[in-house]
C-alpha cells in the first residue's frame, strides 16, 4: 500500500487496492508465496477476468535483491498454467529490476507503458466548430464499441480490448456506466454520418476530483481532419462550463496521439507509469 499511495496518488487506485489487500488477507483471491529461511521473500496471486479471454496477474518481491530467474519463473508459470490457455496479462513486477525484463522477453511477452496526462480546461485551445457533434447516449454503446475497436485495429492498444464483440460492448459499458464510474454526458460526443465516425467519452471516477477523457478515437479514413482536436476542445468547453478546472487521460507511450495531446494542452501528470507486461493467446 505504501507504494501505491506514493507513486500512483488518486483515490480511485488507492480504494481499489485496499479492497485487493483485503480479499488476499481473507484468501478469497488464489495467491502463492515463495520462502527463504522460513520468511515470505515473494508473492503472486492472479484474478480472472470477467471477459473470460485473459487472466490478470500480480507478483513481486519483498526486496530487488530475492528476484532472480528461477524465483520469477516459477511464479510466472504459477499463473500461466492457471490461465489454462488464456492470455496473460501482468502488472509491473514489483522489486523485478533488469531481472523481470530479461525473464519476461524470454517467455514472450510484451510491454506497455501508460501515462496519465493532464491538462487544465483553460489552457485546451479552441478548434474548428464547424462539425455538428451529436451528445452520446447509452442505446450507441455497441455501435460506439464497434467503431472504437476498428479504430484501433493494428495498435497496441487493441490488446487492451476483449476479443469478442460481446465482452468488448460489456467492457466499454462497465468502463462509462460501471460502478466506480458516473458518465458526463454533456461532454461525451459522436460524430455521427453512415456510422459513427469518431467519438469521445468523458468519465467521473467515484472519488477522483477531475473528470477523464476514457475513451477517443477517429475512423482511420477520417483523420488528419481536425475532427480529434475539435472534439477535445468542444469536450473541454463543456466541462468548463459544468465548473470543473482541469482533465486527465491515460495513454499507451507507442500511441501516435501523444503527439496531439501535447498539442491541446497535456502533459505528463508525474504520477508513475502504468506498466503491463502481456503474453496474447490466439
Amino acid at each position: 500500500m505504501d507504494f501505491v499511495e506514493k507513486n500512483y496518488p488518486d483515490i480511485t487506485n488507492e480504494s481499489k487496492f485496499r479492497i485487493l489487500v483485503d480479499r488476499l488477507t481473507n484468501n478469497e483471491i488464489k495467491n502463492r508465496v515463495l520462502l527463504h529461511d522460513n520468511d515470505v521473500v515473494a508473492y503472486a496471486f492472479y484474478v480472472d477476468s470477467v471477459y473470460g479471454d485473459r487472466i490478470i496477474g500480480n507478483i513481486g518481491f519483498l526486496d530487488p535483491k530475492y528476484c532472480n530467474e528461477a524465483r520469477l519463473s516459477n511464479l510466472i508459470s504459477w499463473i500461466e498454467i492457471n490461465g489454462d490457455g488464456r492470455s496473460v496479462f501482468l502488472d509491473e513486477i514489483f522489486n523485478g529490476g533488469g531481472v523481470a525484463e530479461s525473464v519476461l522477453k524470454i517467455r514472450g511477452y510484451s510491454t506497455m507503458s501508460r501515462i496519465r496526462m493532464k491538462a487544465d480546461l483553460a489552457s485546451i485551445p479552441e478548434k474548428r466548430s464547424d462539425l455538428s457533434f451529436s451528445k452520446f447516449e447509452e442505446r450507441l454503446i455497441p455501435e460506439f464499441s464497434d467503431a472504437e475497436f476498428l479504430a484501433f485495429s493494428g495498435t497496441e492498444d487493441q490488446v487492451l480490448l476483449p476479443k469478442s464483440r460481446e465482452m468488448r460492448i460489456k467492457y466499454l459499458a462497465d468502463e462509462i456506466m460501471g460502478s466506480e464510474t458516473s458518465l458526463i454526458r454533456e461532454a461525451s460526443l459522436v460524430l455521427m454520418e453512415d456510422r459513427i465516425r469518431s467519438g469521445l467519452i468523458s468519465v467521473k471516477y467515484e472519488g477522483s476530483d477531475d473528470p477523464y477523457f476514457s475513451d477517443i478515437f477517429v475512423d482511420p479514413q477520417y483523420r488528419r481532419k481536425g475532427i480529434a482536436s475539435a472534439m477535445m476542445s468542444l469536450a473541454a468547453r463543456k466541462l468548463q462550463d459544468l465548473g470543473y478546472r482541469s482533465v486527465s487521460l491515460i495513454v499507451s507511450e507507442s500511441n501516435p496521439a501523444m503527439d496531439l495531446y501535447r498539442k491541446m494542452g497535456f502533459s505528463a501528470s508525474g504520477q508513475r507509469k502504468y506498466t503491463i507486461h502481456y503474453r496474447i493467446r490466439e
